[in-house]
C-alpha cells in the first residue's frame, strides 16, 4: 500500500511504494524498454478515466501552486487563501457524492494534485463520476484545482473533503 502525499504542515509526505507496478509475465520481456507506467496512472485507466499526466518539470510547478491553497496547521484548506470553506466528512458516498456536484463545476477540467510528482488534468465530469474509485481512503490526499473557475477541493485520506473558493 502506498501513502498519499499530501501531508500536515503542507508538505507531502513520502509514498511507501513510488516504483512502477510489477508487470505481468507477458510484458517483462520489454519491460526495460517500454516506458513504465506508475500505479496511478493505471488506476485511472482502470477507472475509465482518460488523464493527461504532467511532466516532472510542469507537475512541479503545479505542486508549488497547489501547496498555498494548503493549510500548514491541518490537514484541509488554509484559511488565508481559500474563502468559503465547506467541510463534510465522508460517512456516506452517496451524500459525499452530491455535496461534491452541487460545488464543483462539471464544465472544464480538473487539476488533480496529489505530489510533486504525480499531477494529472481529467475532465471535471469525468472526475465527478469517478472521484470515489482515485482518491482513496487511508492512502490519499490531494488537492483538486478547477481549471475554469476558483474552485479547490481537498481530499483528505480520512475520508474528509472540504471545498472552498481560491482568494488569489
Amino acid at each position: 500500500m502506498r501513502s498519499s502525499r499530501l501531508a500536515t504542515a503542507g508538505h507531502f509526505r513520502p509514498p511507501f511504494h513510488s516504483g512502477p507496478s510489477v508487470p505481468s509475465r507477458r510484458s517483462r520481456l520489454n519491460f526495460d524498454v517500454m516506458p513504465r507506467m506508475n500505479l496511478r496512472e493505471s488506476e485511472y485507466l482502470e477507472n475509465g478515466l482518460s488523464a493527461r499526466w504532467l511532466d516532472p518539470e510542469h507537475a512541479k510547478n503545479a505542486y508549488s501552486y497547489a501547496l498555498q491553497f494548503s493549510s500548514k496547521d491541518r490537514y484541509g484548506l488554509s484559511e488565508a487563501a481559500v474563502g468559503a470553506i465547506e467541510h463534510v466528512n465522508i460517512e456516506s458516498y452517496s451524500v459525499a457524492d452530491a455535496w461534491l456536484k452541487d460545488r464543483l463545476p462539471a464544465e472544464g477540467t480538473v487539476q488533480v494534485v496529489y505530489g510533486d510528482d504525480e499531477v494529472c488534468v481529467v475532465a471535471a465530469i469525468d472526475f465527478l463520476e469517478k472521484w470515489q474509485s482515485v482518491l482513496v481512503p487511508a492512502r490519499d490526499d490531494a488537492i483538486v484545482l478547477h481549471n475554469q473557475g476558483k474552485g479547490v477541493l481537498f481530499y483528505c485520506h480520512e475520508e474528509e473533503l472540504e471545498f472552498g473558493y481560491r482568494k488569489a
